[in-house]
Formats: structure tokens, sequence, C-alpha cells
């Protein structure tokens, strides 16, 4: 193609509404998205991680066509489709490197979903769409410097730098919820013993609670969850807390102390403008979790370091990974 037929091509993309899909390890959120970041149409799936990888990426390319369809059109009519997915991405290969909440390694995420679709197809971390997302259409809009920090299953960080996504020297920079916070604390999957994520990640506060369970301790969630920790959901928590359960609370407040703490280090470290926490947690959990985080953040924060740095939860809610996904495509 020669470059004025090129240039022509990417403005009549430019023009086109491109797929986002949110990759979780409960479920698979696709959107189409229009150019100015309206979400034109939706659809789920839950992701059923225990089936394999070939069946999830069967349902990955369900989701792309089912959304498309639902506003009026084929895959051949969208610009491209945008994944976030968790782990680590080699963003060369445009394969998942390792995702621990999926249980796959070394898969060629791109090259399937390419051949499959017939669009292009691009592919990041799933928190670091998030960071893209808030940049774009979020809290982040004015700044061009921020950490966007998601708390659910487990925690993790997207870093916009000087308005760009940063990924590191290997692609792996964002992953917050693998430093270590405590060395006689837990020991968590593929990570360090006492991490960020084995420690105030919601699954981190269900085990403890299913622990506390079967030691006896009272609690409002036993009769809903039946002791179990994989019963255990943000709304439930929620649930919780209007209840006034005492020990849910407890554990919240503690798991809102830590997150401060690592909140404050970034700080110290990166001095972003803004932080923008999202996530599950922070989406049901914010008016018990934000104050102690943003207290504990600053109370840990050098002199004057996090004076002007603005600390906000995310208003996207559950849109923002396949938001930021699509985004990927422009």
């Amino acid at each position: 193609m020669v470059p004025a037929e090129m240039t022509a091509a990417r403005r009549r993309a430019a023009k086109k509404p491109t797929l986002g899909i949110d990759l979780g390890g409960t479920k698979i959120l696709g959107g189409l998205v229009s150019p100015q970041g309206e979400i034109l149409a939706s659809s789920k799936k839950k992701t059923r991680a225990e089936k394999g990888p070939d069946q999830i990426l069967e349902r990955l390319v369900n989701v792309a066509i089912d959304t498309a369809r639902k506003a009026g059109l084929e895959i051949a009519d969208v610009a491209g489709l945008g994944i976030g997915a968790p782990g680590q991405i080699d963003h060369g290969t445009g394969s998942i490197v390792y995702a621990p909440n999926l249980g796959w390694r070394d898969i060629p995420l791109v090259e399937h979903l390419s051949e499959a679709l017939g669009i292009p197809v691009a592919l990041d971390n799933d928190v670091n769409v998030v960071a893209v997302a808030e940049h774009l259409w979020g809290r982040g809009q004015e700044v061009d410097d921020l950490v966007a920090i998601s708390v659910g299953t487990g925690i993790g960080a997207g870093i916009i730098l000087g308005g760009e996504l940063w990924h590191g020297f290997n692609g792996t920079a964002g992953e917050i919820g693998h430093t270590v916070i405590d060395q006689d604390g837990p020991k968590w999957k593929a990570s360090n013993r006492g991490c960020l994520e084995s420690m105030a990640s919601r699954m981190a506060i269900a085990l403890r609670l299913e622990k506390a369970m079967k030691n006896g301790q009272e609690t409002s969630i036993f009769e809903e969850t039946g002791g179990k920790a994989s019963e255990i959901r943000s709304k439930v928590l929620k649930r919780a807390v209007a209840g006034g359960d005492p020990l849910v609370i407890a554990e919240l407040e503690e798991s809102a102390r830590l997150i401060g703490i690592a909140v404050g280090n970034v700080i110290n470290f990166l001095n972003p403008e803004m932080i923008v926490m999202g996530g599950g947690m922070i989406e049901s959990l914010a008016d018990v979790m934000m104050p102690i985080i943003e207290k504990t953040a600053r109370r840990c924060a050098i002199a004057n370091a996090a004076q002007d740095v603005q600390i906000v939860a995310s208003e996207l809610g559950d849109s923002a990974g396949l938001l930021g996904a699509a985004a990927l495509v422009r």
C-alpha cells in the first residue's frame, strides 16, 4: 500500500468503533467503543478458567462477535480489538507469559485472536489498560503523570508518565501487588512471601475470613457463603459492612491501611500528580477504604511529597478495563 492509501485507510479506521475486552479471572467483559469513548454495546461471559486456555480463547472470540452484533455490526466493521489481560505480557509477541489467576503460561493470544477474527488485535496488562482509560476518559484527563491502582481478586497498578503508558525495561512495571510489605507474611502463588496482594487483596481477606469462620468466629457472611473463601465477593463484604459486621469491617480497615502504605511508597518513589484507586473492592467499598488509604498514604509520604497529589476513586467502574483495551487499538 502506498503512503497516500495508508493515510486514507487510517482515516477510515479512525472513524470506526473499536472492540475492547477485559479478561478477568471470573468474567470476560466486552464493549464496542466509539472514537469518543462512548460504549455502544457490551457483552459478558463467565471466564471459567478451570476449563483451560482453548475454551477461554473460544469465549473471547464469541464475546467479540456478540458485542459487535449487538450494535448491528459484523467484525469486519470494527477497527480492531484490544485486550486487557491479567499477568505478565510479552509486548513483542503479543503473548501472555504468565497469568496465575488463569493458570496460563506462554499463550499467543494476539496471534490466535487475529487469525480467528481477521482484525488487528492489541494486548496489554489489565491494569495498564485501566490507567489508559483513566487518562483518556476518567479522573486523570487533565494530568500527565498518574498511577492507577486496582484492588480486587489481586492488586495491580498501571503507570502513565508524561502522558504515555510506562511498561518498564522488560514490560513488568506496575506489579505493586507483588511488592513485599512483610517478609514473614503468607506465601502467595508465584509471588514472594508477604507481598501486598497476599495481605490486602479481596482474596487475602476472604482466606482470613474463611479461617476465622472455621475457628468459630461469628460473622454475618457465614450463612451467605457457607464459610467458603471462594464465595466471598466484594458485594458480600459490602452487605456485611452495611449490617455493621465487626469482623468484616476490621479486615477491610486493615487491608486499607496496608494499601495506604503502598500508596505512600508510590508517592515517595514516583511522585505522580494523581493516584486513581479502582477495582471491585474500591467500587463496592470506597466509603470504608478510601479515607483510610488516603490518610495512611499521606502519613507515610515524606514531607511535602503528597501535598498536591490527588488520591481519588475511579468513576469509570466496571467499564474501565474495556475502555482502556479499546483505546489500545487507536
